[in-house]
Formats: structure tokens, C-alpha cells, sequence
């Protein structure tokens, strides 16, 4: 075997022609017996070694000072010079690994003086199984013997923290992954959980759920909906639109069937609603008043008649009433469910009176109205251009 020998200050090194590797024991009397060394190597080798580019050892080369971690260090420069050596990872004795930093705080840290990323790629040519991903597993029990997670178990979490005055925060924002039963081989219920931290506090809290069904909180821990939005202040719901020619819009749709198999609605179907409903004593009530978009006739593609019911709750009851409806030939029936004419009234009309209601009566487009003066106590009709005329005798 052939090899050379070379020694600098602190440093002996010994080289190996066919590994191209050099192995440096240091011993610093300065410090007291301090031992340190590392191995490093590079890619063009002489019988003296003349550079080397990478180390191993724990201590960063030249340095005289040793540590009790494995240090991984590179060079930037000439690789007799201290400080053209940078350190690039650490594995403590405790096991942590840090990226940019001499003191990882967890098993994996971390930290860059710009922006710390970090990116998975896969060149893959299968549809679904090949992909970049991050997994999040947890389990109870120890590694040797693992066991079922239960009901409320975080299972992972995504959070990001920041420096305030004196230090990092304890709470942050971000996204729990949170067992939603007692987990078994077959059942594996689980919900996201979406926390923020509201200004001029530390605290974070739930912001949003997706639970096991599906179903997204906002404000809400236990969403009864697909959407359900609570607040103990004002729940508004805002949609916005910008551009020309058309405006926002809300829409309700109604199949019968499933969502991959649909088939067409029947009369009577309720194609969206509009309810209110308020608490009780208990609970919430189970009747609402509201507005619904039914149809009026059985669906075919060139057949939708659709007619709008409006409902409410009478006082001293809980059972939801309809007052109004349009139906599909644009009568309005008030108090009746089949009008026959553009109004269709079941019960008195009544007409406040007035003494200044008169208005314009001078035109086709005037003709028509009624109203009650209230100084003589009569009812009047325009017709048009021939003014107002007296109605009952």
C-alpha cells in the first residue's frame, strides 16, 4: 500500500493513493489533552496532498477545538485556511441533525440566514403511485411496541412560528391532523383542524374544520353542514364579482339519483332553500321560515317549470306555514297555493289611508293605481289622462 505523510502545526495526516481520502488525528496540548480529528477528501490527489475539499469528523478541520458531535464540514477556499472552512451539518450526540445551524433544537432543524427551503422532486411516469409527499405518522405506545391511536390524538401537524421581542412564540399557525375515533386496522377516522393567532395575542385556536364527513367549520368546531359558519358576532357570507356584464350569483342544484348516476327531479322537489332558524330554549328550531325554489312539474330537458314558495312561523307555534308563492306563470298567490290571476289574494286587502298619496294621474303609464284618502274617507282610481276618479259611492 502506498501512502505519504503530512504534517502542519496540530495536523498529521496520512494519505492513501487509491482512496484519495485523508485521515487527521489532532491533539491540541493548549487544551488540556483536547482530542479531535476527521476525515477528509478530494477529487485530485498528489503523493503530498495538496488540497481537500470535504470533511468528516468532529471538528471542523484546523479548528482546536473538538466537539462531541459529528460535524460535516466543506471548503470554500484553500483548505489550509481556518476560516474558508464552513460547517455544513451537525449530528449531535443526542441524535439531532441540524443544517445551518451548530445547536439543532429537534431531530431535524433547519435555519439559513435567507429563505430555508426545502424540495422533493419525482420523475415518474405512473399516474397515481409515484409522487413527491410528505407522510405524518404517529402512533401510542413506544417504537418497540406500538399501538392504536384513540379519539383526539394529534396524529401530525404543519406550524409555522415567529420571533417576537425576546424569543419564538409558543403557539403557532397551521393545519393539526387529529384522530377522529379510536383507531383500528379497518378505521381510520380522522379531521383537519386550521388554527391562526388573532392580533395582539399568543394563543392560537381553531379557525376552521374539515371533520371526518367532510364538512367545513369556519367558527365552528362540530360543523352540521357541507358548510356550516358560526360566529359569535355577525356570520356574513360575501360574494364578489368584477367584471362587465355579469354579476355574482348564488346557486342551488337539486338531482335525484347520485352525484355519478343523477336523474331528473320531480314536481315538488325542493331545488334550493333559504331558511332562518333561531334557538329556543334548548336548541334550535326545526321548523324555518324562509324562501324555497321548488319544481313545478317533472324534469325533462326541454320541460324545468319551477315555482318560489315563501314560508314563516306563526307566534305561540313551531310549525312552518306558506304565506306566498310565484308560481311557474308569474302569478303570486298570497294566502293561497294556486292562484289564477298575477294576484291572487285568500283574505282582506287592506289600503292605509293617506292624505298625500295621490300622486301623478296624467298618463297612460298612471293608470291603475288606488289609494284612500284619509280626509274624505273614499277610495280613488287613475285612469290616466282622465285623472283621478272617485271609486265608491
Amino acid at each position: 500500500m502506498q501512502y505519504g505523510s503530512y504534517t502542519n502545526k496540530n495536523i498529521s495526516c496520512v494519505t492513501f493513493e487509491f482512496t484519495d481520502v485523508i485521515v487527521a488525528p489532532i491533539y491540541n496540548a493548549g487544551l488540556l489533552g483536547a482530542f479531535g480529528g476527521y476525515i477528509g477528501g478530494s477529487g485530485d490527489w498528489t503523493d503530498v496532498p495538496t488540497a481537500m475539499d470535504w470533511s468528516i469528523g468532529n471538528t471542523v478541520p484546523l479548528s482546536l477545538t473538538r466537539t462531541d458531535n459529528m460535524v460535516f464540514s466543506t471548503n470554500t477556499g484553500s483548505w489550509l485556511n481556518p476560516l474558508d472552512w464552513k460547517e455544513r451539518l451537525r449530528i449531535t450526540k443526542d441524535g439531532n441533525v441540524g443544517i445551518g445551524t451548530t445547536s439543532p433544537i429537534s431531530l431535524l432543524d433547519l435555519v439559513s440566514d435567507s429563505h430555508t427551503t426545502i424540495t422533493l422532486s419525482t420523475y415518474s411516469s405512473t399516474a397515481t403511485d409515484d409522487k413527491a409527499r410528505v407522510n405524518l405518522r404517529r402512533a401510542r405506545g413506544t417504537m418497540a411496541v406500538p399501538s392504536a391511536l384513540l379519539s383526539g390524538d394529534d396524529i401530525g401537524a404543519i406550524f409555522s412560528f415567529g420571533y417576537g421581542t425576546n424569543g419564538w412564540g409558543n403557539e403557532g399557525t397551521g393545519i393539526n391532523f387529529v384522530a377522529a375515533e379510536n383507531w383500528t386496522d379497518t378505521a381510520h377516522g380522522s379531521y383537519l383542524s386550521f388554527e391562526t393567532i388573532a392580533n395582539g395575542t399568543d394563543t392560537s385556536r381553531t379557525v376552521m374544520k374539515i371533520d371526518q364527513s367532510g364538512n367545513v367549520g369556519i367558527g365552528t368546531k362540530a360543523p352540521e353542514t357541507m358548510l356550516h359558519i358560526a360566529s359569535n358576532t355577525n356570520s356574513e357570507l360575501t360574494i364578489s364579482n368584477h367584471t362587465v356584464s355579469e354579476g355574482s350569483a348564488f346557486i342551488g342544484r337539486r338531482t335525484q339519483g347520485t352525484m355519478s348516476a343523477p336523474g331528473a327531479v320531480l314536481e315538488g322537489d325542493t331545488l334550493v332553500s333559504f331558511e332562518g332558524q333561531g334557538w329556543g330554549v334548548t336548541g334550535l328550531a326545526a321548523d324555518t321560515s324562509g324562501m324555497n325554489v321548488e319544481a313545478e312539474e317533472n324534469f325533462t330537458d326541454l320541460a324545468q317549470g319551477t315555482r318560489i314558495t315563501f314560508t314563516t312561523v306563526a307566534n305561540e307555534t313551531t310549525g312552518q306555514v306558506e304565506r306566498m308563492r310565484i308560481d311557474n306563470a308569474g302569478n303570486v298567490g298570497i294566502g293561497t297555493n294556486s292562484p289564477k290571476a298575477k294576484l291572487d289574494v285568500w283574505g282582506g286587502i287592506k289600503i292605509t289611508p293617506c292624505s298625500t298619496c295621490m300622486g301623478s294621474c296624467s298618463s297612460a303609464e298612471d293608470a291603475g293605481k288606488i289609494w284612500f284618502d284619509s280626509n274624505s274617507n273614499h277610495f280613488y282610481g287613475c285612469v290616466g289622462d282622465g285623472g283621478w276618479k272617485q271609486l265608491d259611492m
